[in-house]
């Protein structure tokens, strides 16, 4: 397997507020990314709800355009998970 793009957690946490119901989708987004058997779907859909709020837009597409994401993303695609 390879090894999961490093989320930047901590930029995304500072630009929410505190309780703000996003830092969930965040934690579950690392654990799938750190999960013996990442799920695709799963990822793409905790980054497409982050990618739809204001303050994070700009730092998860960042994330997500970059191409060692994308190859993990991909390696995924080619494993079939």
């Amino acid at each position: 397997m390879a090894q999961p793009p490093i989320l930047p957690e901590d930029d995304l946490r500072a630009a929410l507020p505190h309780g703000h119901t996003a830092h969930a989708t965040i934690d579950r987004l690392r654990d799938e990314l750190e999960s013996p058997s990442p799920d695709r779907r799963s990822i793409e859909t905790h980054v497409t709800h982050l990618r739809s709020l204001p303050e994070l837009a700009a730092i998860i597409a960042n994330w997500w355009d970059d191409p060692e994401t994308q190859r993990f993303i991909a390696t995924l695609n080619s494993m079939g998970l």
